[in-house]
């Protein structure tokens, strides 16, 4: 007994160690990380036939490390365009090389950025001319990984089109030697 608190009361205990009973307690490590995700067009501003690029920069804030297949980059090739060539992710798999989603397949450590790159062409029936292409990419993780803040998880250009600019030139030539002013008889296209 304890003095001051009376006799102890006896209990059965359901956990004794002859019991079929046991008794588990999960201390799960919950990893939490901050994914942030930008996204470039260069050039800003095209017309019609031209190319555009796109670069996507996913970056790890931490403080826990991603490992393959626990990230992911959702994008998608933006309408009245056509992929040109691949999709260039080293540090991904896109469904080969031609298709989104990407999935991470290398550890990502807090502070670590990786990068997709590829390239778009704009089809010649894209409208309305002048107009503008909106492209979006997300990142995201899987559910067994917290990530507190999704504010920066998704980024935006706007590319303009712009109606097709002629490029032209003026040129004057003179069809005889030296002119002479109120002369008619000289040509100058």
């Amino acid at each position: 007994s304890i003095p001051g608190f009376g006799n102890p009361v006896q209990r059965d205990n359901p956990l004794t160690p002859d019991s079929n009973s046991t008794l588990g307690v999960d201390f799960g490590f919950v990893r939490s990380v901050d994914l942030t995700i930008t996204k470039t067009d260069s050039p800003q501003a095209v017309k019609v036939g031209d190319e555009i690029f796109y670069t996507v920069k996913v970056m790890n804030n931490g403080p826990a490390t991603l490992n393959p297949g626990d990230y992911q980059v959702n994008d998608s090739v933006p309408a009245g365009t056509t992929l040109q060539g691949t999709i260039m992710a080293p540090d991904f798999d896109c469904n080969g090389t031609t298709a989104f989603p990407c999935v991470g397949t290398v550890t990502l450590l807090p502070g670590q950025m990786t990068t997709i790159m590829y390239r778009v062409k704009v089809n010649s029936d894209f409208g309305p001319v002048p107009g503008f292409i909106n492209n979006t990419a997300t990142t995201n993780v899987r559910n067994d990984v917290v990530e507190p803040n999704t504010n920066n998880n998704s980024a935006t250009v706007k590319t303009a089109v712009n109606n097709i600019q002629a490029d032209l030139q003026l040129a004057k030539t003179a069809t005889q030697g030296p002119v002479t002013a109120g002369d008619g008889s000289s040509l100058i296209t």
